[in-house]
């Protein structure tokens, strides 16, 4: 009975240390909220550094428009510079799911449209992506952003 009343205790420990070792749902998706408004301040002013920043240094960006996967903050910064030359307009983000990964990571499922102007006003690029974040000393850092298109850009 004792030994019962120890595993059974030990095991409700375990739990509850593993609950505080998670954000919380609610947790994670202010922190997925707040680094997407982050990414959509520095979209809204073309600052392809501001980007590149949001980014750990080794992170991966897999862009919209069916480009090779970028590694680096360095290399997404440079393609950051190349599609703000091509993509105008704003951009759009809707937050589907957010996964809580232990204490120091989210993932985020979400839904994107960037309408064109300009010369591209009659463009749209729409899709979902995934993003993981990871807690690092610098705040909520991305570690990678995948993209998946709905369809090819409009023509």
């Amino acid at each position: 009975m004792l030994r019962t009343v120890m595993l059974g205790t030990l095991a409700s420990l375990t739990i509850s240390i593993a609950a505080q070792a998670q954000n919380s749902p609610d947790e994670a998706t202010r922190i997925a909220q707040s680094a997407v408004v982050s990414y959509l301040a520095a979209f809204g002013q073309h600052d392809a550094k501001g980007i590149a920043n949001l980014f750990v240094p080794d992170g991966v960006f897999l862009p919209a428009n069916g480009a090779p996967v970028v590694k680096g903050r360095d290399a997404i910064e440079r393609t950051w510079t190349e599609l703000f030359k091509t993509m105008g307009g704003q951009e759009s983000i809707i937050i589907k799911d957010v996964i809580p990964v232990g204490a120091d990571a989210v993932v985020a499922i979400n839904q994107f449209m960037i309408v064109g102007e300009g010369a591209n006003a009659n463009k749209t690029i729409s899709g979902r992506a995934a993003i993981t974040l990871a807690k690092t000393p610098n705040g909520w850092q991305y570690v990678s952003v995948v993209h998946q298109n709905d369809q090819p850009p409009s023509k």
